[in-house]
């Protein structure tokens, strides 16, 4: 429409790119960004009208940049829309683990992870398939879980045998649906190969 001001979301149209989503696959929907960093998808979601956006993460430093500078918002600019989202986004954020989520049982109808079960930066390579327990738990029947990378190929040996075995371990879990993909990612400045996981729960 003419006149109209574009909205500007770089973090959630490289969301949609990595999992093969549009925007409509996201309306209507309680999403969890299962390891959510900044929570920018959240925050660039609201700006859509996208609000079911529940961001887990941690208190690592680049949450606690986006606390301090919502501090400096309410000083200079108390009445800012900008504010109002990020408090909205603050309420919906949760601090967790994969392997030990804070939720109910069948809370979400689409999970995204995205660069969190990485064998030993991000997750101890045994408690992987506690991991993808827990996301089958805490997702909707019906709904369905994204899992950017399962396996890379420049991972080890061992954290390919963790990842082979968490899979497994989904395949023989009864009322689940697991569909592999390749995915090619830029690491380091290198394209590598990997693997996402699509699973439907029933």
């Amino acid at each position: 429409m003419a006149g109209q001001k574009e909205i500007y979301t770089p973090v959630l149209d490289e969301y949609l790119a990595d999992f093969e989503l549009v925007r409509s696959d996201l309306e209507g929907k309680m999403i969890l960004d299962a390891g959510a960093g900044r929570r920018m998808f959240a925050k660039e979601g609201l700006e859509l009208g996208i609000g079911g956006i529940v961001s887990l993460g941690d208190s690592r430093n680049w949450w606690l940049d986006v606390l301090g500078m919502m501090e400096t918002l309410r000083r200079v600019r108390p009445e800012s829309e900008d504010l109002r989202r990020w408090e909205t986004v603050g309420r919906n954020s949760v601090e967790g683990f994969l392997f030990e989520l804070p939720f109910a049982a069948n809370s979400f109808d689409l999970i995204l992870c995205r660069d969190t079960l990485i064998p030993r930066i991000f997750i101890e390579p045994t408690r992987m398939t506690e991991a993808y327990r827990e996301l089958v738990r805490v997702l909707m029947p019906g709904g369905r879980a994204i899992v950017l990378p399962v396996w890379f190929d420049n991972w080890d040996n061992d954290e390919k045998w963790c990842a082979g075995e968490a899979l497994a371990a989904l395949v023989e879990m009864r009322g689940i649906r697991l569909e592999v993909r390749e995915s090619v990612r830029m690491v380091a400045g290198m394209e590598a190969v990997g693997l996402t996981a699509d699973l439907y729960k029933s």
